[in-house]
């Protein structure tokens, strides 16, 4: 299940207070630094949120299931752009 706001900001607050810097704790998080950066100024608005949104590969391969994970979502995907090419 996916974190609100504000349990990344706890997790990034905690990870700081055990001395973890801005690219270590994107990395831990699977997060950017720029959004690592965000979260850690508390009182920004939801609405300054940072719009980037990307996918951390090196930590999608250090872990075999994550890998399947994503292969399986390009793969589904694929198969509907197939699909609704052959129904035009």
């Amino acid at each position: 299940m996916p974190l609100s706001i504000e349990e990344l900001r706890g997790k990034v607050e905690t990870f700081r207070n055990k001395g973890l810097n801005t690219q270590q704790i994107a990395d831990e998080l699977s997060l950017s630094q720029t959004t690592i950066q965000w979260l850690s100024s508390s009182g920004v608005a939801t609405e300054d949120r940072p719009s980037d949104i990307q996918v951390g590969w090196r930590s999608i391969a250090v872990k075999a299931g994550r890998i399947e994970a994503a292969s399986y979502i390009f793969v589904t995907s694929s198969r509907r752009r197939l699909v609704m090419r052959w129904m035009r």
